[in-house]
């Protein structure tokens, strides 16, 4: 798979995200995937194995009342694999937030 694919895979994880589409993104991380959040909250923390980072996913719908939204800026094809899980947010308006890859 070309740099491109994977950039195309990610724009889709993270429109299935917004949509709050679990089963497309059960079909884009894999069963072993490791997810990490930043932080030292509730939430923060490596997220082991496809269902946990999904329920993860699902707690941060439910916490913000369905409200949260992401937004991909940038991906850099210059790495074969872009990789969500090493972003950094900024709290945006209105409850979403703006992810950087």
């Amino acid at each position: 798979m070309g740099a491109g694919e994977n950039v195309e895979l990610v724009r889709r994880g993270y429109e299935a995200f917004n949509a709050g589409d679990m089963d497309t993104l059960r079909e884009l991380f894999a069963e072993d995937a490791v997810w990490f959040a930043p932080g030292n909250g509730t939430l923060s923390g490596r997220k082991e194995g496809r269902e946990r980072i999904l329920a993860y996913f699902r707690e941060l719908g439910t916490r913000s009342e369905g409200q949260l939204k992401v937004t991909l800026q940038d991906t850099s094809t210059a790495r074969t694999t872009p990789s969500p899980c090493n972003t950094t947010r900024q709290k945006a308006a209105a409850g979403a937030w703006t992810w950087r890859a």
